[in-house]
């Protein structure tokens, strides 16, 4: 992780600050979000800046000096959206570290109605006409266009503005791996996840994961041994705070099902025996995401999990191992967004 995180930062040439005001409409909040999601599909480091109230008091009255909050804040750029509640302007400022810098302005009507993503997408192509000129884009930006004839000056109020491209990956499917130890006698298990995610708000996400046909487990006994497998699958929500950099934090909280499946071999003259269980699990995780990509990204979370029956081991009426009571769980996976 630590090695992905110095090539990544490594490879990225351009910082850009996305300026956020203490209390975002829910207009701002989306227009962010979309602005946040372009510049990382762009492949441009981003990083949110938070303004205080004083300073967005200052922003929205023209005043707020972009070129000494970029200094401050260590970026070779910013976006801002001006205007609260409504956009009134947006205003973009890019340094080529060499002494050149531009700062433009954008106004907006704020008397038509805006849509979220137009307004995104016309700061972004502010920025980038921008960082054109400063010779500071990537290849993928030079090369990106936007078709301005889709995109009208005032819409009319009451009127539906035109179907926009998303900006923003919405959706995810990842792959890759858990390893599971409980703390009463069932020892490690390892096994492969598939997992899928929704973003559907800014923060937030609608994920599911399901794991199974991995390894067993062994518990042995005088009277015998008896292997142990476990099967889950979950379904709940994940919070992710939007922020820039390719480092983030991840936390969940959600709720399924995990099955048991233990095959016990007695030591003669006992009985051998099979049992199967299913289970109510709760499901608590955190953890860190890594982007590797525009629309790749490496994922390291740490799962604690509690199942309602848990299931036990048995031998002659004895309990000599419990599962899920609770069990740690640690989970690398791979997830492209589309």
């Amino acid at each position: 992780m630590a090695a992905l995180t110095i090539w990544s930062s490594a490879a990225a040439a351009v910082t850009v600050g996305v300026v956020r005001p203490p209390h975002p409409s829910a207009l701002a909040t989306e227009t962010l979000f979309r602005v946040s999601g372009e510049l990382r599909s762009l492949g441009l480091d981003t990083r949110m800046l938070n303004l205080s109230d004083a300073e967005a008091s200052v922003m929205d009255s023209g005043e707020l000096r972009l070129d000494r909050l970029a200094s401050a804040q260590g970026t070779d750029a910013i976006i801002a959206v001006v205007g609260t509640p409504v956009p009134t302007a947006i205003q973009v400022w890019a340094t080529d570290g060499k002494g050149r810098a531009i700062d433009r302005r954008l106004p907006l009507d704020p008397t038509a109605e805006q849509a979220p993503r137009t307004i995104a997408i016309r700061g972004i192509e502010l920025l980038r006409s921008t960082l054109v000129e400063l010779d500071l884009a990537p290849a993928v930006v030079q090369n990106r266009t936007v078709d301005r004839t889709a995109l009208p000056q005032s819409p009319a109020r009451g009127g539906e503005p035109p179907e926009q491209p998303a900006l923003q990956p919405r959706f995810a499917l990842g792959a890759g791996g858990y390893a599971i130890a409980g703390f009463d006698g069932v020892g490690l298990f390892v096994r492969p996840l598939l997992r899928f995610g929704w973003l559907f708000r800014p923060s937030w996400l609608l994920q599911g994961e399901a794991s199974g046909f991995g390894t067993r487990s062994t518990v042995e006994s005088v009277a015998g041994s008896a292997r142990v497998r476990q099967d889950q699958a979950v379904l709940g929500l994940g919070y992710r705070p939007v922020a820039g950099g390719r480092l983030s934090p991840l936390f969940g909280l959600a709720a399924g099902a995990l099955y048991t499946a233990v095959d016990g071999q007695a030591v003669a003259p006992l009985e051998s025996q099979r049992a199967r269980r299913w289970s109510v699990l709760v499901d608590g995780s955190a953890g860190a995401g890594l982007r590797l990509g525009p629309r790749l990204e490496l994922t390291a979370t740490v799962h604690l999990q509690a199942a309602t029956p848990y299931p036990a081991v048995r031998f002659v009426g004895e309990t000599v191992a419990t599962a899920a009571r609770p069990n740690v769980l640690v989970a690398l996976a791979a997830e492209v967004w589309l």
